[in-house]
Order: structure tokens, then sequence, then C-alpha cells
């Protein structure tokens, strides 16, 4: 589990395929140190498991399916938002995140404002149910509370902190963004349509 409270931003080293698998490096200097093998990251939001690590780099293995169904398809270069896992006891500053992603989506505005920036991103129809006006959802691992929420788009806002020390400054008009809806409104919509 994680919060969507970003611990450190680090770089893509490379992301390359292996048998059965792809091999994803990440340039980290901060969270690198309090580590050990078979923890659980957050990477862009998306939760994997580290197989190994030296001085600089995390080292994860990316299944087949993780990686056609996130934005790590469209990786080349950049920067990558990391997060460790909770501990039991943590301040939750964010909500509750699994690092499962729900699905790619892109961002179609950017508004520069003084206080922070505002990005739109396009909303599929078949998860406008998933979505709700000033509820939470994470992008790229960062939680956040929905602003405008219209037919096939709502929008973010983005404080200067979390320009600072996220990579969401480095979004652009079609990048893609990994997104995960709240997870208690994607139970409650399970119970509502299925009755199970």
């Amino acid at each position: 589990m994680f919060s969507g409270i970003i611990e450190e931003v680090g770089q893509l080293e490379s992301i390359t395929k292996r048998s059965g698998c792809y091999e994803l490096k990440v340039r980290s200097q901060k969270i690198i140190k309090d580590l050990a093998l078979g923890d659980s990251v957050a990477v862009d939001g998306v939760c994997l498991t580290l197989k190994a690590k030296d001085k600089s780099k995390l080292i994860f293995d990316v299944v087949t399916e993780t990686y056609l169904d996130t934005k790590f398809k469209h990786l080349k270069r950049g920067r990558l938002n990391l997060e460790r896992a909770l501990k039991l006891g943590d301040r939750i500053s964010g909500h509750i995140l699994t690092g499962h992603v729900d699905t790619v989506i892109s961002v179609v505005r950017i508004e520069k404002r003084a206080s922070g920036i505002k990005i739109y991103l396009k909303l599929p129809s078949s998860y406008k149910h998933l979505i709700v006006d000033k509820g939470s959802v994470a992008l790229d691992g960062v939680s956040l509370t929905v602003q405008d929420l219209k037919p096939g788009l709502f929008s973010v806002a983005i404080i200067p902190y979390t320009e600072e020390w996220t990579n969401l400054a480095d979004l652009r008009v079609g990048s893609k963004v990994n997104i995960e809806f709240d997870l208690f409104g994607k139970y409650v919509d399970r119970r509502l349509n299925t009755g199970a």
C-alpha cells in the first residue's frame, strides 16, 4: 500500500526486454539507502518489487502485462516518481493506493498559474463512473484532488510544492499518465453493479 506522497524523483536508466519480462533500472539517491531486496516500490504509481540494486540504481522486473497496461511501454527517458511502501503506523498524507494502475490517459491541456499548474486530462467514458468531483485520484503515483469534472475530461491543480517535488511539471500536451482511481470507489462500484 502507498499514500501517493512522492519521496524522490528518480531518473530512468533503461527499460529492456528480457526473457519473459522487461527489466527496469532507475537511478536513485535518496530511498535506495533504506530499501532491501523484495521491498515494494511505487514507480510512477506502479507497484514493483525490488530485485536488485547497486550504489545508484534500483532494478525491477516488469511483467509483460504490466508493461503493456501502463505508460512503461512509452518510456524512453525522463524522471520517475518513487515511493516506498507504507509501514504500519505511517501517516497517510495522501490517500490509500495499491500501485495497481487502472489505465493510461493523456494530457489535453496545461494552464500555468501563479499558484502552480492546472492539468486537464482525457477521461475515457468506460472509466467515468470511477471518478467524482473533489474526489481522490493518483496520477503517476501522486495523490491529487479532482477539480473540474466534465464529459470526457477532468482536471487537477498542482501546487508549487508538488510541481517541485514530483515529475508532474515535466508533463506536456499529449503526455501519457498512469491513473489509479480511488480504491474505495471501485469497491462501491462493484457492489452496486454486480450485487456481489
